[in-house]
């Protein structure tokens, strides 16, 4: 642990915003029209009527992907939310970035990489590593050894962000290989979940 490199210093742990009124902000994605979603970090497309952006909220039990489910209202940049005096907002350069969330309560400790730029809430806190380490880091915060080491850093059921920072960054062998084959079953799996974005047609599922 005292070699090893920490979270802190490859991809700090960042939190998210606070709506402080998540039925004025939020939406489902299947609520929405298709033409007022923007998927893509493009904001070229910005004065197109795009209104809404995904939204990272907390885990729910998911591991190691997020897909959107959620969107966060977001016309001109989030004016709306950004002049509201009640909504928090932490870290905004990172939005709309490809990130890491992380499970912030529960009885361990998960990583999920973003399938799409999003937006991330406080229940969504995330780390943003380079494109180089953004497999290795994925696949350190789920390896055993990670949950382990933060339950012995800080028993309980609340992975805070500080908490998180100080979680070392192992190697894991064949990382590319791991995350290239969950990568793609979890492909097959969105194309037949009807809520989901990358929808195609019904179908079987891998678990």
């Amino acid at each position: 642990y005292s070699v090893a490199p920490k979270l802190r210093d490859v991809a700090p742990a960042r939190q998210g915003l606070a709506t402080a009124n998540d039925s004025r902000f939020l939406r489902r994605l299947w609520e929405l029209r298709w033409s007022e979603v923007m998927l893509m970090a493009d904001v070229s497309h910005a004065a197109l009527g795009v209104t809404w952006r995904p939204f990272v909220k907390g885990a729910a039990g998911r591991i190691w992907f997020e897909a959107p489910r959620d969107a966060i209202r977001w016309e001109s940049s989030g004016l709306e939310l950004r002049t509201s005096d009640r909504a928090v907002i932490r870290n905004p350069s990172y939005f709309l970035r490809r990130g890491i969330a992380f499970a912030m309560i529960g009885r361990d400790f998960s990583a999920r990489a973003y399938r799409w730029p999003s937006v991330f809430g406080h229940m969504g806190s995330s780390v943003f590593p380079s494109t180089d380490r953004y497999v290795q880091v994925l696949c350190s915060m789920n390896a055993t050894e990670s949950n382990v080491t933060l339950q012995s850093l800080k028993p309980g059921n609340h992975f805070k962000v500080g908490d998180v920072n100080r979680l070392p960054i192992y190697a894991v062998q064949d990382a590319n290989e791991i995350f290239r084959r969950l990568d793609e079953a979890f492909a097959l799996h969105e194309t037949a979940r009807e809520p989901s974005v990358e929808f195609r047609r019904p179908g079987g599922s891998l678990g």
